[in-house]
């Protein structure tokens, strides 16, 4: 059995192969993920891949690992051939299994810049299981960018998170949470942005969204009651990180083991939680209000009764 904490000239090596090194952003939707990945990968140190989608319940969505027959295992090299096919077909959920380019070279952020010869040989030399494939994935996109750490933003969904926990009991996890009102607003906003305006549809996603909020958030509340003692886990509340950058950023870099760089107080605002143009960086402030001007009252209502103690947990008790 591999020990964890060897000391000697292979210890570096030892923790880049059992994934005791992994940096693995989770969060529920719109709580800030994808401005903790941009903050993080400004390190010299670290590499966050974007969302692979790797594991997940099966009413939520496709997940990469049944998506290929992984859970059924990979028997022998045909398989392996067939499944690094699908790896690279763009066809898997999740934006890393995409071809992002325009300029007809790999892209940086994706699968692409895996050689893919190097990850059929690894795979085929490995023991062929889901933890194994994910680990070689990641270390070796980290090593495409040149970094010695590797992690990854949304590996899983939430609800999956235990499984990672168990794979690597020496991994770091960064856990976003926000508001659980300003998800749902956000989330909403999005749905019916250019969709239909007939208020069956507008009620019927409004609904959707709340359960799914709910259900999402209880599992966040989940995994920080099982985590919150752990010093390898930490718990980062987008209104905190908006509101004082710097501090928080100072925090998570002490927790990473990484220097502060200046470009983590500039991360990109396109894509984000909240609005930004290709052209602009930095921490929206805005985003902190922006939902309380929708009336959300039975919503709310409800969120603040079912999700009484999972607010509680994360410190949102006493906000109206």
């Amino acid at each position: 059995m591999k020990r964890r904490h060897s000391i000697g000239t292979n210890e570096g090596e030892e923790r880049w192969q059992s994934g005791e090194d992994f940096v693995l952003i989770a969060g529920c939707a719109r709580t800030g993920t994808k401005l903790c990945r941009s903050i993080i990968n400004s390190s010299d140190d670290i590499n966050v891949t974007n969302e692979l989608h790797y594991l997940a319940p099966w009413w939520i969505r496709r997940d990469v690992v049944r998506t290929t027959g992984l859970s059924r295992g990979l028997p022998n090299g045909v398989a392996v051939t067939r499944f690094i096919d699908l790896l690279y077909s763009t066809r898997l959920p999740g934006t890393f299994w995409k071809d992002l380019s325009r300029s007809g070279r790999p892209h940086p952020n994706t699968i692409m810049a895996i050689p893919r010869e190097r990850l059929e040989v690894l795979i085929k030399e490995s023991e062929r299981t889901p933890r194994d494939i994910f680990s070689i994935l990641l270390r070796e996109h980290a090593r495409s960018r040149g970094k010695p750490r590797a992690g990854a933003k949304l590996p899983v969904h939430i609800a999956s998170m235990h499984v990672l926990v168990r794979w690597y009991p020496y991994c770091r996890v960064v856990h976003t949470v926000r508001d659980p009102r300003a998800i749902y607003c956000s989330m909403v906003r999005a749905d019916l942005r250019s969709r239909s305006r007939r208020p069956l549809y507008r009620f019927t996603v409004r609904l959707k969204r709340l359960l799914y909020v709910v259900y999402q958030y209880r599992i966040a509340a989940s995994l920080h009651r099982e985590q919150r003692n752990s010093i390898r886990y930490i718990l980062v509340r987008f209104e905190d990180l908006v509101s004082q950058p710097e501090a928080e950023i100072q925090k998570l870099c002490c927790f990473l083991g990484v220097k502060p760089a200046p470009a983590m107080l500039r991360p990109p605002l396109k894509n984000s939680s909240f609005v930004g143009s290709s052209n602009e960086a930095g921490f929206d402030k805005d985003a902190l209000v922006r939902w309380r001007s929708e009336r959300i009252p039975v919503a709310g209502f409800l969120m603040r009764i079912v999700l009484r103690k999972a607010m509680k947990d994360f410190g949102y008790e006493r906000l109206s």
